[in-house]
């Protein structure tokens, strides 16, 4: 007979994100790594630095626990400190 699906058989999804409306001076993976933790955690971000950036926003693979509420969008505040 079959072996017992895991605790989280269908309860965590990998889920490709578009990250957009970020500004250019904040694109880093750090910076898309931290975002996109905030909705699920991260596999892979699709962000090369040494390429240019013409399309305005950055994919990134997450793992997300569908017990978690998903927003089609959400605005983050970003306080920049004066250098």
């Amino acid at each position: 007979m079959g072996g017992e699906s895991p605790e989280d058989y269908l309860k965590i999804l990998p889920l490709w994100i578009r990250l957009r409306h970020i500004p250019v001076n904040f694109y880093t993976v750090d910076t898309f790594e931290e975002i996109a933790e905030s909705i699920g955690q991260v596999r892979t971000v699709a962000f090369d630095p040494l390429k240019p950036q013409s399309k305005g926003f950055v994919w990134v693979k997450i793992l997300f626990d569908i017990n978690k509420s998903l927003w089609n969008s959400k605005k983050w505040n970003c306080l920049l400190e004066k250098w």
